[in-house]
């Protein structure tokens, strides 16, 4: 005859024990609600203690309010994709596609942040130009790389959004038409001479 304690329904001892033993425990689909739930609480307390750091860490630096403002910005915009991907991770859906498509899209920016870095350096440099009136055509201009080094040297034609065209005059008395990038303006020596 089988003992009768070895038969009895089992009952809780432990609150582990409790958990395991309840009917929600069975439940896949709490057990992910819950998951995620924690996982989101635990994402927005952690935000908030880091963006206090950062806030406290760019109020000791010399920034401007606007560059902390974008620094926020885009730490924020990355923290929540990142998090929202981990709470979905615990929600029980399956995220290898979609860490595999935000990283993709990631290195995608920055590729296409270094394709244009040229153009927007150009473009900028060539509202610098015309804003601060570095030169004006028929200036003479002097594009040096270091004092004493080599030298482009000649009558500014146009400035475009592109380029700057420069007359450069030889010895044999021919003349050449250099087109000068407009960022190099900004990144070595020049020397002007009004005409």
């Amino acid at each position: 005859m089988p003992d009768p304690a070895s038969t009895a329904s089992p009952t809780p001892t432990l609150f582990v024990d409790w958990l395991t033993w309840s009917w929600w425990s069975q439940q896949a689909w709490l057990h992910n609600v819950i998951a995620a739930s924690i996982a989101l609480i635990l994402a927005y307390i952690l935000w908030r203690v880091m963006s206090r750091g950062l806030l406290m860490l760019c109020r000791r630096t010399v920034w401007l309010h606007e560059l902390e403002l974008l620094l926020m910005r885009g730490v924020k915009w990355i923290y929540w994709l990142l998090a929202s991907l981990f709470v979905l991770q615990q929600a029980g859906v399956d995220t290898g596609s979609l860490w595999t498509a935000a990283t993709a899209a990631a290195a995608l920016v920055a590729v296409g942040f270094v394709a244009v870095w040229s153009l927007l350096s150009n473009l900028v440099a060539s509202v610098l130009i015309l804003a601060t009136r570095l030169f004006k055509p028929k200036d003479d201009v002097e594009l040096m790389d270091a004092p004493g080094g080599a030298s482009v040297r000649g009558k500014v034609r146009s400035v475009d959004l592109m380029f700057t065209m420069i007359e450069e005059k030889h010895q044999d008395g021919s003349t050449s038409t250099i087109k000068v990038p407009n960022n190099l303006f900004f990144q070595k020596v020049i020397r002007v001479r009004d005409n």
